[in-house]
């Protein structure tokens, strides 16, 4: 979790110092893409490799592609748009801060009304009722699973479509409340 974490900000903030307020909307949709990829294949290709090659050559593979990846970032571009070396250094914030943010009420209700709504039907329904459902109706954990997969598949086809309307929007409210009903 903390590995996965770190790497999420990493390439949020990788994202936003390399994007432009008119590309970002879709560069966050490319970010967004790639993660589901990960967590539509990941799962899949790793309990192929294990029930093929056992846990450990698994674990094995896994670390070798870590590696790679490693050296993969050598790739990246090294330089820094203009406006990153003006930029202090990220750092913890103070609790004053904190009390600032729970005190602003357009963060508390995107919060409470959008994004904790969102995650508990994301966790509730999808990830722990749907697959009890398909396993006591008499599917197999194996169809759990392509059914779970279709969620991913569908934020990766409808991401780029998102993307673009929220790039043409000025309220985007709109999106996240149109969302919300479809979940």
């Amino acid at each position: 979790a903390v590995g996965y974490a770190m790497v999420f900000v990493a390439a949020q903030g990788y994202v936003l110092a390399h994007s432009t307020v008119h590309n970002r909307a879709t560069s966050f949709s490319t970010f967004v893409g790639a993660i589901m990829v990960a967590t539509v294949c990941g799962p899949s290709i790793g309990g192929i490799l294990a029930d093929n090659l056992g846990e450990r050559w698994t674990f094995a593979l896994a670390a070798l592609l870590a590696l790679s990846s490693l050296a993969s970032i050598r790739l990246l571009p090294s330089h820094r748009p203009d406006t990153a070396a003006q930029r202090t250094a990220a750092r913890v914030p103070r609790w004053s801060e904190v009390a600032t943010l729970l005190a602003n009420r357009r963060f508390l209700t995107v919060t409470a009304l959008a994004a904790m709504p969102a995650k508990i039907l994301l966790t509730g329904l999808c990830f722990y009722l749907m697959p009890l459902f398909v396993t006591s109706s008499g599917g197999s954990q194996a169809m759990a699973g392509r059914v779970l997969m279709t969620y991913g598949v569908m934020v990766v086809l409808f991401s780029p479509l998102a993307a673009r309307w929220a790039s043409t929007r000025e309220r985007m409210e709109w999106l996240v409340g149109g969302g919300l009903l479809l979940s």
